[in-house]
């Protein structure tokens, strides 16, 4: 009988050693798995980075990427932190006074980073905020996907070259439905035109390809940034062999 509480011990340290591992392994993977035995697809760990100074904050969240790994990543945060902190990091009080600028009202610039995943690709949607003033900042997103090589993947990659001919009346048609009381002509016409830019931000899921429509872009500021997903049986036809 004296035996049993040593065994019940010995559980319980098993047990716990078990959830070290579990959770260890948790929050170091950065490798999926994809079903039938399909290459892996590399996700890269995120990485934070803040910065503070008496008239300016920037807190970045981003893929840990470089000039030969995502560097299409590194470029662009790079570059959009070196912006917004050469021209606000180090202000003076003189400068920060024409600028109208508090220490209790900083200016400010966020990045944070959402990832989305098919069974061959992975996209970081990027998101940037950034207030400079005024009654509240704005939030632009760029997109980043990458396929199981790590090679970047362009939308021309995806999809046929007539796409946007037949993209931009479905998504024109989607947010006349969605918007309700927001559903104004002029902006939802203008934001769905067939134009390159107007569908820059996308990402890949196993069973949809889904755009990303900026503040501004279809409505007014107060219904934010939209999404439409499009489910891939409905543009098969448009569609690329591989991204089918």
């Amino acid at each position: 009988m004296k035996k049993l509480p040593i065994f019940i011990a010995l559980l319980g340290i098993i047990a716990i050693i078990g959830g070290i591992l579990y959770f260890s392994k948790s929050k170091t993977v950065d490798i999926i798995t994809l079903p039938n035995n399909q290459p892996s697809l590399e996700i890269a760990q995120l990485k934070y980075e803040h910065a503070s100074s008496t008239y300016a904050e920037m807190s970045v969240h981003y893929p840990n990427s470089d000039a030969t790994h995502l560097p299409e990543i590194y470029d662009f945060v790079t570059k959009t932190k070196n912006d917004f902190w050469s021209q606000y990091g180090s202000l003076t009080d003189a400068q920060a006074k024409d600028l109208y600028i508090r220490p209790d009202n900083q200016y400010q610039m966020y990045i944070d980073t959402r990832i989305a995943t098919s069974t061959k690709t992975v996209t970081y949607l990027v998101s940037v905020y950034e207030y400079t003033g005024g009654a509240h900042g704005g939030t632009d997103i760029s997109s980043f996907t990458y396929d199981q090589k790590g090679k970047f993947v362009e939308i021309d990659d995806v999809f046929a070259p007539n796409y946007l001919s037949v993209i931009a009346p479905m998504a024109r048609k989607y947010f006349y439905d969605t918007l309700g009381d927001y559903s104004q002509p002029t902006a939802i016409d203008s934001g769905t035109e067939a134009t390159t830019s107007n569908y820059s931000v996308w990402y890949l899921t196993p069973d949809t390809v889904t755009f990303v429509f900026g503040q501004y872009q279809v409505g007014p500021y107060v219904i934010g940034i939209q999404e439409y997903p499009i489910e891939k049986s409905k543009i098969v036809d448009i569609l690329k062999l591989a991204f089918k």
